[in-house]
């Protein structure tokens, strides 16, 4: 009778452990997955402090709505010593937001200028408004008669204006 209870209880032990067996890959697998994805989780940390950093180095929305982009363009134009004319056109901004940044872009041209007058006004834009960056210029020399041998061509300039910022947070 000893050996049918032992039989008994072996059977019911395999029985039990079958199942055991059978899942074993599936959590090995499971578990050596799962240490090769927290073995990230410090890079993933410490960007995302890094990119917390960055928002909060950006200047605040409000900076960059105290005064109309056309205005900050005449007063760099002015500054540069040009007149309101040389300014043809200005695109409107248009706005990109990515994880609480919002990015603005205009293009503005300017015509009839020479390459030192454009020099002038970067120089002027740069002082002024050192949180826009000019991302692509286009310079285009204008057809002119009266241009003296050796002599300053007027150029057409297509400027795209970049800036970054915080996105204000929503309460």
């Amino acid at each position: 009778m000893r050996a049918g209870v032992c039989a008994l209880w072996t059977l019911a032990l395999l029985g039990a452990a079958a199942p055991l067996a059978v899942t074993a890959p599936a959590w090995l697998d499971a578990r050596a997955r799962a240490r090769r994805e927290l073995a990230f989780v410090p890079e993933a940390a410490r960007d995302a402090r890094l990119i917390a950093e960055l928002r909060l180095a950006l200047p605040p929305h409000a900076e960059h709505d105290a005064a109309p982009l056309a205005r900050r363009v005449g007063v760099a134009l002015a500054a540069a010593g040009l007149p309101a004319a040389a300014l043809s056109d200005l695109s409107p901004e248009s706005n990109l937001r990515s994880a609480g940044v919002v990015g603005r872009r205009a293009t503005l041209t300017l015509t009839g200028v020479t390459l030192p007058e454009l020099g002038r006004f970067l120089a002027a834009w740069r002082d002024a408004e050192p949180a826009w960056t000019v991302t692509a210029a286009d310079l285009t020399p204008e057809s002119s008669r009266t241009t003296p041998p050796g002599g300053d061509r007027p150029l057409r300039a297509v400027l795209t204006l970049e800036t970054l910022f915080a996105a204000e947070t929503q309460r």
